[in-house]
């Protein structure tokens, strides 16, 4: 009992007086000490889930004094619609048929949208409007809408962040993306840190695989990584695989982020991979792209593009491209029946064999290209009866490469008007390269900066090096 009461002396005079600490003590009874724990990295030991909130600890480094702390359970993790841990559905309860306008704010509401459009409400004449910032948790996303059951309403998001969608081999869907097929209006929305690594999948982007006769507006992007390998007949796009039956992209951006890609046959491009009897405006692309591909169509915006209109566009990339017997452009790959105007490129072609060093030391806007049989353009590859005006593209070009046709501003145009379209910079050659650097003349910078081209200063923002939309 002396002895309890001894230690409890102790205590109360270490409470009073200084500080209690495990550290540095000697036998069972604890001495008074100035020592700070020094306490290293939170480690999860315990992840959380929808049933029970995880558990980390850190550890002091001299003492091994164990902190603890608890951290909130996370959102289902839902496959098919149903939580794989307590079998909770996606929320669907907030939809009412008679009702025109949706309101919804957390990521089981956003499942809901998916369950409902796949299982046939298409929400034609309805809108649904995001009301927060959703976290999607790196849980695996099923796309809204299939080709059976598309959506057809329109989808706010109201200025409103979607992060960390994931998408990887267990979707069980053709078109992969937030939504799989659109055929009405997707508007307002950013999405970040989106993450889609695939081995399949036909139609592939970060915000729609395919776009049917719908609008994409005003849809940001940002740290958007792809990375899809042994792809095969594919359309892959870094917003949308592919746009068709007289679909608009407009006002949307890509900037950050990688598309890296392994594929066969395929139509690739920085915004949208193939765009056939559509419209594409006022929109850019910012980030690093890697292909490696057979038999491809790739563009830094555009990789094939058919009887559609393109303007006011800029591409801006770090670009590695290993593709063979294909069209490559700056802005376009493949154009045809088509026109392009008050649009620039700002890429850099090179050539090495070790293309991994050269995309660890080139700088922003360089590429690396190991071509054989293709058309390699600073703006559009192949350009058939399509007219390109007031457009230019810049950057110094190193080609090494056999029976490739080259051109600073389009390598070959067949039955084409190419109207005021410039280029800057230099090219140097090795192998078997045609150039065709008379389509388009040089120009120097004054007449970007200063917009003798007459682009319309509503849109267009000269105050820096390279043009920007406002």
């Amino acid at each position: 009992m002396k002895t309890v009461n001894k230690f409890f002396f102790i205590v109360t005079l270490a409470l009073l007086f200084g500080t209690l600490s495990a550290c540095h003590s000697t036998g069972d009874i604890p001495v008074i000490t100035d020592h700070q724990h020094t306490y290293g990295e939170w480690k999860n030991v315990k992840e959380a889930t929808c049933l029970c909130p995880g558990e980390k600890h850190r550890i002091c480094s001299e003492c091994k004094d164990i902190q603890i702390e608890m951290f909130s359970a996370t959102s289902h993790d839902f496959y098919d619609h149903v939580c794989k841990l307590c079998s909770t559905e996606a929320n669907e309860y907030w939809y009412d048929e008679s009702e025109t306008e949706f309101h919804i704010g957390n990521l089981e509401d956003l499942r809901g949208v998916a369950k409902l459009v796949n299982n046939g409400t298409d929400f034609k004449g309805k809108t649904i409007i995001l009301s927060n910032d959703i976290d999607l948790l790196y849980r695996q996303w099923i796309p809204i809408g299939t080709r059976e059951h598309p959506f057809r309403g329109t989808f706010d998001g109201n200025e409103k962040t979607l992060t960390n969608l994931t998408i990887n081999e267990k979707t069980d869907y053709e078109y992969k993306g937030l939504f799989g097929v659109n055929e009405g209006t997707i508007k307002n929305l950013n999405i970040n840190n989106s993450n889609i690594r695939l081995a399949s999948g036909k139609y592939v982007g970060s915000v729609a695989a395919l776009c049917v006769g719908g609008n994409i507006t005003n849809v940001k992007v940002t740290e958007n990584d792809i990375f899809l390998s042994g792809i095969i007949d594919s359309y892959i796009g870094g917003l949308v695989g592919a746009a068709t039956n007289n679909s608009i992209i407009e006002g949307c951006g890509i900037s950050g982020g990688t598309l890296k890609i392994q594929s066969g046959k395929a139509k690739i491009g920085g915004l949208v991979g193939m765009c056939d009897s559509s419209i594409v405006s006022h929109s850019y692309v910012n980030t690093e792209q890697m292909i490696t591909s057979k038999l491809a169509s790739y563009g830094g915006l555009v990789g094939y593009n058919v009887n559609s209109d393109i303007s006011n566009c800029y591409v801006q990339n770090k670009i590695n491209a290993v593709i063979t017997i294909s069209e490559i452009g700056g802005l376009i790959g493949y154009n045809k029946d088509s026109t392009v105007e008050n649009s620039y490129a700002r890429v850099d072609f090179s050539n090495t064999r070790n293309v991994i060093i050269l995309i660890e030391s080139v700088n922003l806007g360089d590429a690396a290209l190991r071509p054989t049989k293709k058309y390699i353009g600073g703006l559009i590859g192949q350009n058939e009866n399509s007219t390109v005006s007031s457009c230019f593209t810049r950057g110094d070009h190193f080609i090494s490469a056999s029976e490739t046709k080259y051109g600073a501003i389009i390598a070959e145009a067949d039955d084409s008007e190419v109207i005021d379209c410039y280029y800057s910079g230099h090219l140097s050659t090795r192998g078997d390269v045609i150039e065709t650097t008379g389509i388009g003349e040089l120009t120097t910078g004054n007449l970007i900066r200063e917009n003798e081209m007459g682009w319309p200063e509503e849109i267009w923002s000269f105050d820096t090096n390279m043009p920007t939309l406002k």
